[in-house]
């Protein structure tokens, strides 16, 4: 008996091993396969009353088991600045939870627990990724496969806005509620401001503005490549601008603007002010298919209204519809009957606005969201809040305020864990913008890192990122991708 569970047991030790093995030999593989599921999986409510699952979270048991067998790299990798900042803010927050239980007596809450659960997936992730390119294979240590996944994901993100914008196949009842609330997939049935794999208009935006950094600042330092394959180059930069115009996300396209400047500067920083007027074409080629893409963009959505608008396409249903599976759409005749009447009267509706309807769709999503001033008037209250213990917070979830919206997550961080949690937040972000490039093919993805994260800084103003569980972990991704990577190159010329 003793010799037949011994044999078992080393039977189970063996396939653990091999797995080990495949997943040294394969890290670039599975990274990529962590991005898929964080960008195009939905969350999943496994349990009534619990907080929604993503997939990815899923594979967190595996990934610890890695690092249990990684061990030996623990040290040098926790010790990385991005988990000791993330471990420090873990700390922040279990003070300020403690704060508002003793001081405020607010009882515990299941929310109050899922801010620790973020920051142990984000360390979790982060620290994989680094261990898993310690080993990688030498010949795999460069970043195409990652720029090829970019490519595809940019793609097959515009193919599904596109389906969102035309409903195509009735696409807003059956693909777009798994990934967003009923208000979000409200706004792009009224305001046709797309929400892709997300769930929200402006984290989508946000998640767009990160691939078009990237492309800025890979194409960059790789200006003859971008020109001899242009039209490929140019179709891949169109695309991730158009994926973000359909947002209509105003925060988005500020920051991104901005970090395109921002690249630019660390280019001639790290260029030493050379090839100028290649910075400058460079620059300018991107302005100018984002001008163009807007431009096809507003005459598309102008000839859709006016003359490309059949039956087949139209919006025919409300949100409360969107529970109705598109199988009973297409085989019941007293549904396809009301909702072909709801069709007709929104082409009537349409075609009375005629070629004004792009504009009344734009007008409409700038009446959506609050004037600056509104928004000076809520952090105004919020700042009030965070008065009251200024220094170490007043804990994730404070009465009333608990669920009311900040836009602004450096006020929401301050609010919740004080001055010593916002230094920590901030940190969390500013310390990429000091990983400098030791070798030359590294200068493009710092270009990249850190426009990335001065966009993502700016874009927290107005919306947020760390609490997004999609936006932020592709950041994270590209943060590990970029530490293995150092980490990796500096083992191998050992």
């Amino acid at each position: 008996m003793y010799r037949t569970i011994i044999k078992k047991g080393m039977g189970c030790m063996r396939k653990v091993n091999e797995l080990m093995g495949w997943m040294e030999n394969n890290g670039m593989k599975i990274t990529l396969f962590i991005f898929a599921l964080v960008l195009f999986t939905p969350s999943i409510n496994i349990i009534s009353g619990f907080p929604a699952v993503r997939l990815e979270e899923i594979f967190v048991p595996v990934m610890l088991v890695y690092l249990f067998y990684k061990r030996s790299y623990l040290k040098e990798v926790v010790l990385k600045p991005f988990n000791v900042i993330l471990i420090l803010l873990g700390i922040s927050m279990a003070i300020s939870l403690g704060n508002a239980i003793i001081r405020f007596g607010d009882p515990l809450r299941m929310g109050d627990l899922m801010e620790f659960v973020r920051v142990f997936k984000y360390l979790v992730m982060y620290t994989f990724i680094v261990v898993l390119f310690k080993d990688i294979k030498k010949e795999a240590l460069n970043f195409e496969k990652i720029t090829t996944f970019v490519n595809y994901t940019v793609g097959i993100l515009l193919a599904i806005n596109w389906a969102q914008y035309f409903n195509f196949l009735y696409f807003n009842r059956w693909f777009s509620p798994l990934f967003g609330p009923a208000h979000h997939v409200e706004r792009i049935i009224r305001n046709s401001r797309v929400i892709g794999t997300i769930g929200n208009p402006n984290f989508f935006g946000g998640l767009m503005m990160l691939f078009l950094l990237y492309y800025f600042a890979y194409f960059l330092f790789d200006r003859e490549g971008f020109w001899n394959d242009r039209r490929k180059n140019i179709a891949l930069v169109a695309a991730t601008w158009m994926s973000l115009l359909l947002t209509v996300s105003r925060t988005a396209i500020i920051a991104v603007t901005g970090g395109l400047f921002v690249a630019a500067l660390v280019y001639l920083v790290l260029k030493k002010g050379k090839n100028l007027m290649s910075l400058g074409r460079m620059v300018a080629a991107f302005l100018i298919i984002g001008l163009l893409s807007n431009f096809f963009i507003t005459f598309t959505m102008a000839t859709y209204e006016d003359y490309l608008r059949p039956a087949y396409f139209a919006v025919r249903y409300t949100v409360e519809d969107a529970v109705v599976s598109a199988w009973d759409h297409f085989f019941d005749d007293e549904e396809r009957d009301r909702d072909q009447d709801k069709a007709d009267r929104d082409d009537d509706r349409q075609r009375s606005r005629g070629s004004h309807g792009v504009a009344y769709r734009m007008q409409d999503t700038v009446n959506e969201g609050l004037s600056i001033f509104a928004r000076f008037n809520v952090w105004e209250e919020h700042f009030a809040i965070a008065q009251g213990s200024i220094i170490i917070g007043n804990g994730p979830e404070k009465g009333e305020y608990q669920e009311a919206a900040v836009d602004n997550e450096y006020l929401l961080i301050l609010r919740r864990y004080g001055i010593i949690g916002l230094t920590l937040f901030i940190a969390l972000y500013l310390h990429n913008i000091f990983k400098f490039p030791k070798e030359k093919d590294e200068q493009w993805y710092y270009t990249f890192l850190f426009s990335a994260t001065a966009a993502l800084m700016a874009f927290n103003i107005m919306a947020g990122s760390f609490y997004h569980l999609q936006l932020f972990p592709a950041y994270v991704i590209f943060i590990a991708i970029y530490d293995g990577y150092r980490v990796r190159k500096r083992s191998v010329s050992d």
